[in-house]
């Protein structure tokens, strides 16, 4: 089981935002928590809101009320207004069969805002961090586990409905609601609207303000993204549904004839094929002779290079003093050997990874060997003929990390360090 936490509310720069996120659970989780309890941070929030959201094996349990509930300094903004917020703790990979949440306890929320929001309550507008919280503190004394009781019948389960239990024992439905797959509870809240959210309704609420009801809520479609009031075995709505069986009956009745013009498209590509193979032996045929009488040529040229060099030791020369030179030029030009200069040798990438480190050098050459070792943190993203493009992925360990990259030409080699640090304590 993994634990992180999730807190949204507005810091000492304005506006409400993301304030700590976990790293546990998907950017989806985030936002249904988010789309719940926007309208409860809307009303007063004289008494807090407790959450509960389970989506398979993911658990959120977290409060909704004033930040001057949990903490006496830290909870109003930069104009003195005091705030809310909504402060949860979120738990992945959870098994039902040995699973427990800290009961209605102010002062784990408390040690948890303290932790989470107060120690970076003076951050810019629209900064975030990712939750330092991994473990449940020991001073909790109280826990609920999930458990089957007279709530399991009671609570309802349809995700196009929203059931008011009305006052009842908060404890044991929410340890009932724990043992669903999917469940969603509201507690003490002061309207059934509180619950009813059209970008994210709760399935079920529980107050003594509220008298025991049923209202309809709607859902967004995942195919059409339009709000629908029923959902298909296929988890769609049912306009989504018949377009769908529409679009189905018409492919097969215009599958034979796709095949059909398939088979003739391949037939006439098949034509098309031999005539280029065609065309290309009678170019072949022209090249190689071109080939041959280029082989004469050069056999020619070389053997007056030859013949010039030798009488060069003698001074003796058949086209006079120029011609010498001229192959002296020629002889040095193909004595000098290639050459490549690498810019930079040694790169340091930081522990939270690099999406491009560039390796450059110059050469005179169209390609040179490149040779990067197996490692699991570096992948190469592109290569030209004088560049290497790599990417490096994040260090989760605390020490440094090394890599060397290998360039080739001939027997002259360039070693490139790659260096990342280690991961911040």
């Amino acid at each position: 089981m993994k634990i992180g936490s999730y807190c949204y509310t507005r810091g000492e720069q304005p506006d409400y935002r993301d304030f700590c996120i976990p790293s546990n659970v998907g950017k989806n989780i985030v936002s249904i928590l988010r789309d719940m309890v926007t309208p409860i941070l809307e009303s007063r929030l004289d008494t807090p809101r407790w959450v509960l959201y389970k989506c398979h094996d993911v658990v959120a349990w977290g409060i909704c009320c004033k930040n001057e509930l949990l903490s006496s300094s830290f909870n109003t903004d930069i104009k003195g207004c005091s705030v809310k917020g909504f402060f949860s703790i979120i738990y992945s990979d959870v098994d039902d069969g040995n699973f427990s949440i800290p009961s209605f306890d102010i002062s784990f929320f408390r040690e948890l805002y303290k932790k989470e929001v107060a120690a970076y309550w003076c951050c810019q507008e629209g900064d975030s961090h990712f939750s330092k919280t991994h473990s449940i503190n020991n001073d909790v004394t109280s826990y609920i586990y999930a458990e089957q009781n007279e709530y399991s019948t009671m609570l309802n389960t349809d995700v196009f409905q929203c059931l008011s239990l009305g006052n009842g024992n908060r404890e044991k439905a929410v340890a009932a609601a724990l043992s669903f797959t999917e469940m969603s509870l509201l507690i003490d809240n002061e309207e059934i609207s509180e619950a009813t959210n059209r970008k994210a309704p709760f399935m079920n609420c529980m107050s003594s303000q509220v008298a025991t009801k049923t209202a309809k809520v709607q859902r967004i479609c995942p195919q059409c993204h339009k709000y629908v009031n029923a959902f298909t075995e296929n988890g769609i709505c049912i306009d989504c549904e018949t377009e769908n069986s529409r679009i189905n009956m018409f492919n097969d009745e215009n599958q034979n004839d796709m095949e059909q013009k398939e088979l003739e498209n391949l037939e006439r590509e098949l034509r098309d094929c031999r005539f280029r193979i065609e065309e290309t032996d009678k170019a072949l045929a022209k090249e190689r002779r071109m080939n041959k009488i280029l082989v004469i040529v050069c056999g020619f040229f070389l053997l007056m290079i030859a013949y010039l060099w030798h009488n060069s030791k003698s001074r003796v020369s058949l086209f006079g003093n120029r011609e010498g030179i001229l192959c002296d030029t020629i002889v040095k030009t193909i004595e000098k050997p290639y050459q490549f200069d690498v810019m930079t040798n040694t790169f340091e990438v930081p522990a939270k990874g690099k999406d491009s480190v560039v390796i450059v050098w110059k050469s005179d050459i169209p390609r040179i060997k490149t040779n990067v070792d197996n490692y699991e943190w570096i992948k190469e993203i592109s290569e030209d003929a004088t560049s290497i493009i790599l990417s490096c992925e994040k260090n989760d360990v605390n020490t440094e990390r090394i890599a060397t990259v290998e360039l080739i030409l001939g027997e002259q080699k360039e070693i490139v360090t790659i260096k990342q640090a280690a991961k911040e304590k």
